[in-house]
C-alpha cells in the first residue's frame, strides 16, 4: 500500500534510506562518501523536505516502511526514491514510480527532473527517463556525489 508519508514514519524513511544508500550504492560511491551521506540517523531531512512542500509517500508492508517516494510538484522533480534492500528487484521500486508519475500527470507537470546516483540510472532509464547531463550533486547534509541528471517528458493527456 502506497500513501502520504506521516510524522512517525520519518525514522524509519531515515533507516531505510541509509540501509539502501549504504548497501546498494556501495558499488559506486566510496566508503568516506557514503560514510558522510547516510552514516548517521537524521530523520529530520523529512520534516525539511515537508516544509519546503515535498510530498512524501510511503510503501508498508506488515506496518513496515519498505520504499518511499518524494516529488517537488513545484520544481517538477522527483527528490528521491529508496527501497529497502531486502525487496530490491521485486518491482516495488517500480510501484513507487509509477504512483509518483501518477501524482505528476494528475498535476498536469509536463516533465519531471531528477538527479540519479550513479547505480540507479538503468532504473530510471527503464522509466523512460533519458540523460541531460552529468554533476555533482550537494546532498541535503552537504556530501557531493557525481550524479547524472535525467529528464522524463510525460504525457500531456
Amino acid at each position: 500500500m502506497i500513501r502520504v508519508a506521516k510524522l512517525e514514519d520519518y525514522p524509519d524513511m531515515d533507516k531505510l534510506f541509509r540501509l539502501s544508500a549504504n548497501q546498494l550504492c556501495q558499488s559506486v560511491y566510496t566508503s568516506e562518501q557514503l560514510k558522510s551521506w547516510a552514516g548517521r540517523p537524521w530523520p529530520e531531512r523529512f520534516m525539511r523536505n515537508s516544509s519546503e512542500g515535498h510530498q512524501q509517500y510511503v510503501m508498508t508492508r506488515e506496518r513496515r516502511v519498505i520504499c518511499f517516494g518524494i516529488i517537488d510538484v513545484m520544481a517538477k522533480n522527483i527528490v528521491a526514491l529508496f527501497v529497502h534492500p531486502k525487496y530490491s528487484g521485486q518491482n516495488i521500486g517500480h510501484e513507487m514510480m509509477k504512483f509518483l508519475l501518477q501524482q505528476a500527470a494528475e498535476r498536469q507537470i509536463d516533465s519531471l527532473t531528477l538527479d540519479s546516483s550513479l547505480n540507479a540510472v538503468n532504473f530510471y532509464r527503464r522509466h523512460g527517463f533519458s540523460e541531460i547531463g552529468r554533476s555533482t550533486f550537494t546532498t541535503q547534509n552537504g556530501t557531493n556525489l557525481e550524479s547524472v541528471q535525467m529528464i522524463k517528458h510525460l504525457d500531456s493527456k
